[in-house]
């Protein structure tokens, strides 16, 4: 059986070699949903600009540092970070990027991936 997106209609697909399904499944007003990847971004993006704020993921593929949602399909490059210790002796590391004409920075602590994503004022580094 095919799933449906129910934002978007389209059929959602698995992606070739991955391991997850395809969709998200969300609640909206009181229903479940089940999202396709594409619409999970689009959705994020939404809330990153009405909000300002959201927690993402801090990934690496190839040597460059990425801010990611979930699934992996809002992917934006970091455009600087800096590594240092919390006053705990935690690792945390705080990250810069590009995201709607803007810098956001964002911190991650300890040794998840879970990264804490806010707008800055700035437009430059």
């Amino acid at each position: 059986m095919t799933e449906i997106c129910h934002r978007c209609d389209s059929p959602i697909r698995q992606r070739k070699g991955d391991i997850g399904t395809g969709y998200a499944k969300t609640m909206y007003h009181g229903q479940e949903e089940i999202v396709c990847y594409r619409c999970c971004a689009d959705e994020d993006r939404k809330y990153m600009k009405e909000n300002g704020l959201i927690d993402l993921y801090l990934t690496s593929k190839d040597g460059q540092w990425y801010v990611t949602n979930w699934p992996g399909s809002l992917r934006l490059k970091v455009i600087a970070y800096h590594d240092s210790k919390t006053n705990w002796g935690h690792d945390r590391t705080d990250v810069w990027f590009r995201f709607d004409n803007a810098i956001w920075w964002g911190y991650n602590i300890g040794d998840n991936e879970i990264c804490r994503c806010k707008r800055t004022k700035r437009t430059r580094l």
